[in-house]
C-alpha cells in the first residue's frame, strides 16, 4: 500500500488561512461553483477588482487575479469547492483528501509490484496535469511515499517513483494527521511522539509542583497531558505492551506530581484516587466508545460497520452468544490482526453487561 502526499503549496504568507490561498483563477473558481449549482454572482464581485499592498512599505497597489480574501470565513470552504474535483480525475487506487494535503494509496502483491508502480506515476501524472490546469502550484520535494508491508516481507531498495522531475523514494515514516505511520506498523515513533509530549509538560509542571494545589495541578495534567494520549489511540492502541508501559510511565509520573509520591512509593493508589484509568483503561474505553457510535450514527464509516456481525447472523444454533446478541469474532491468522482495533474493539463489546450491549443495540439500526 502507497500512502503519498501531494497537496503541498509553495505559498508562504504570515497571514491566517495561509494554506488556503493558492495561486488560481477567480474565473475558474467561480465556473466551479456554477458546476454545484450555485449562483456565481453572488461571489462574482467579491471576487473581482481586488488590490493588495505592502502595510508599512512603499509598493505600489497591484491586482489579485488569484485566490481569495486571506483570511476570510468563506476562504477554506471555497478552496475544498475548487479542488473537491481531483478524485474525479484518479483513474486507479483511492484518494483520500483533508485541508490542503492529498494521499493516494494503492495496494497489490509483492509480484505485482511493477503493476503497482506503473498505476502510480500515472496517477501522480495526472495530479501533475490537474494542479497545472487548475494553477495551482505543487512542491514534489515535499512529497513522501509510504510502503506498508509485514515484517516478513523485505524491502524493495529499487522501488520509487517519479512525479514530474523529481523521483520520489520510500520514507521510514510519514505523519498522517498527526499520527506517525511506519512500514510495519510498530508504532515505535509514535510512541515516542507522545510520550515526548506528555514529559515536555509534565517536566515543566514538576519544577513548579511545591507552587501549586493539588486541584491545579491534576486539572492541568487533564487538560494538557490526557488529550496526546488518547489522541487516535484505537489507531496506535495495537502497540506492544513494552510500548504502553512507556506512556503508563508519563502517566504513573504525573500522578506523582499530583500527590506528591516519592519514586518508590506505589503509584496504583495514587491513580485510584485521581480517578485515572491505566493506558489499557483508556483504550478499551475509546474502542467502546467507538463501537457505541458505529452501532449508532447513520454517519458511521460503512467500511468498519460492514465488519460488525451479529453471531446469530452467522450461527443457526441457540447460544448464550446468539441470545446476549454478541458480535462475531473475525478470523485472523496472525498475532498483529488480534491487535487490531476491530478484534480488539469487538472483543471489549462482547465483555460488556447484557443491558448496556442491548440498550445500545435498541437505540441503533444492528
Amino acid at each position: 500500500m502507497l500512502c503519498i502526499d501531494v497537496f503541498e503549496t509553495k505559498v508562504k504568507t504570515k497571514f491566517p488561512f495561509k494554506k488556503y490561498v493558492c495561486r488560481y483563477r477567480n474565473e475558474h473558481l467561480l465556473d466551479k461553483l456554477g458546476w454545484y449549482g450555485i449562483e456565481s454572482g453572488w461571489f462574482a464581485d467579491w471576487l473581482r477588482d481586488r488590490t493588495q499592498t505592502m502595510r508599512g512599505g512603499l509598493s505600489c497597489t497591484l491586482s489579485v487575479t488569484h485566490g481569495i480574501v486571506q483570511g476570510s470565513i468563506l476562504g477554506p470552504v471555497l478552496f475544498l469547492v475548487f479542488t473537491n474535483d481531483l478524485i474525479q480525475h484518479m483513474p486507479c487506487g483511492k484518494v483520500v483528501m483533508y485541508a490542503d494535503d492529498a494521499q493516494f494509496f494503492d495496494a497489490d502483491l509483492p509480484s505485482n509490484i511493477p503493476a503497482l508502480k506503473e498505476r502510480v506515476e500515472t496517477n501522480l501524472s495526472l495530479a501533475l496535469k490537474w494542479f497545472s490546469q487548475n494553477s495551482l502550484k505543487i512542491n514534489p520535494s515535499k512529497t513522501e511515499m509510504l510502503i506498508l508491508k509485514s515484517s516478513r516481507q523485505k524491502t524493495d531498495t529499487n522501488f520509487s517513483v517519479h512525479f514530474g522531475d523529481d523521483e520520489i523514494d520510500p520514507s521510514l515514516s510519514v505523519k498522517v494527521l498527526g499520527v506517525i505511520i511506519d512500514p510495519h506498523l510498530s508504532w515505535d515513533k509514535h510512541v515516542a511522539l507522545v510520550v515526548q509530549r506528555c514529559y515536555m509538560v509534565l517536566t515543566g509542571l514538576a519544577r513548579m509542583r511545591h507552587r501549586l494545589p493539588k486541584e491545579t495541578k491534576q486539572m492541568l495534567i487533564e487538560a494538557l497531558v490526557f488529550p496526546h494520549i488518547r489522541y487516535c489511540i484505537s489507531v496506535w492502541g495495537s502497540c506492544t505492551t513494552a510500548q504502553k508501559n512507556r506512556v503508563q510511565k508519563a502517566i504513573n509520573f504525573g500522578a506523582r506530581i499530583v500527590t506528591g509520591l516519592n519514586r518508590r512509593d506505589r503509584v496504583t493508589p495514587a491513580l485510584q484516587e485521581l480517578g485515572w484509568d491505566r493506558v489499557d483503561g483508556l483504550l478499551r474505553d475509546h474502542d467502546i466508545a467507538i463501537m457505541r457510535h458505529l452501532m449508532t450514527a447513520s454517519t458511521a464509516p460503512e467500511i468498519l460497520r460492514e465488519r460488525l456481525v451479529s453471531r446469530s447472523d452467522v450461527s443457526s444454533r441457540h447460544t448464550r452468544a446468539t441470545a446476549d446478541g454478541k458480535l462475531q469474532m473475525p478470523r485472523v491468522n496472525t498475532t498483529f490482526a488480534e491487535k487490531s482495533f476491530v478484534c480488539r474493539a469487538i472483543s471489549c463489546w462482547n465483555r460488556l453487561p447484557l443491558d448496556q450491549r442491548q440498550r445500545t443495540a435498541r437505540g441503533g439500526r444492528m
